[in-house]
């Protein structure tokens, strides 16, 4: 599998949701989705307002909101139909090469046990 399909297989929605999206720190509600990242990250802590200094939460996990996702992917104009295409793409083409090494591979072994050639007689 190319880097690019194995870090894109890494991603899903996180279960269990964390407490805060890593990015605007928006509370997780029950309708918000959030992506998992696979990412460990020290994002800090926030702490109690009253001014105790008291930790209540810190974000040390990559885990942001649906919004935030949308929001970065229009940055960088994604195209979700057309990027599932390609990574499609990049899968069978991964899977095509596999099977081409394996059938390169058979051959190889095929020709090193292949018994020398005999000399025809000479009339």
């Amino acid at each position: 599998m190319s880097e690019v399909a194995e870090l894109a297989t890494r991603f899903k929605l996180s279960d269990p949701k964390p407490a805060r999206c890593a990015a605007c720190f928006a509370s997780a509600d029950p309708e918000l989705r959030f992506v998992d990242f696979d990412c460990m990250i020290d994002r800090g802590t926030f702490t109690d307002p009253g001014g105790a200094n008291a930790v209540l939460d810190s974000i040390d996990e990559l885990h942001l909101c649906e919004p935030c996702v949308r929001a970065a992917a229009e940055i960088i104009g994604y195209k979700p139909e057309l990027h599932r295409k390609q990574l499609r793409e990049i899968r069978a083409l991964d899977a095509e090469a596999k099977r081409w090494r394996e059938y390169a591979e058979k051959l190889e072994r095929t020709l090193e046990r292949r018994p020398a050639p005999r000399q025809a007689p000479i009339r």
